[in-house]
């Protein structure tokens, strides 16, 4: 795919709308669901953003790893082409996207996202107890 430098928005674009960017699979190994904040205050969350900016849709497969029991694999999600897509736990909003696998709040788990084509990946956590505390992280590529 070779390197965007020196290339102008134009030709990025056609790049990537092409052959994508970012990766095809990523981890996140600290996935811990928080608790439910105060009322009227901000939803404590946790979530899963993919970015596909390629001009093809991403069919992306999510893993979850326990700490105590098998892994539930293969929650299947859809990121539209050239659009970001935002994923709450249990990782799919939309009953197209399979099934949903359940999260219980405060136990550990891990993910890994596999896609058919190259997407960028971003895990957050907005924590309402005690205190508000955003935390978010890029994933590990491979």
């Amino acid at each position: 795919m070779g390197s965007p430098v020196g290339l102008d928005p134009r030709q990025v674009l056609a790049r990537d709308a092409e052959h994508g960017a970012g990766a095809r699979t990523w981890y996140f190994p600290d996935g811990d669901r928080p608790p439910a904040g105060p009322d009227g205050g901000p939803e404590a969350h946790e979530s899963l953003m993919i970015l596909n900016v390629c001009a093809r849709p991403a069919t992306v497969d999510i893993d979850l790893y326990w700490t105590d029991r098998p892994p539930v694999l293969g929650i299947q999600v859809v990121v539209p082409g050239e659009r970001v897509r935002g994923l709450r736990v249990p990782w799919y909003d939309d009953p197209a996207d399979g099934s949903r696998a359940e999260v219980p709040v405060r136990e550990q788990y891990a993910l890994r996202v596999r896609s058919n084509i190259p997407v960028i990946c971003q895990y957050g956590r907005l924590e309402a107890v005690p205190s508000f505390a955003l935390y978010t992280t890029m994933g590990f590529t491979q």
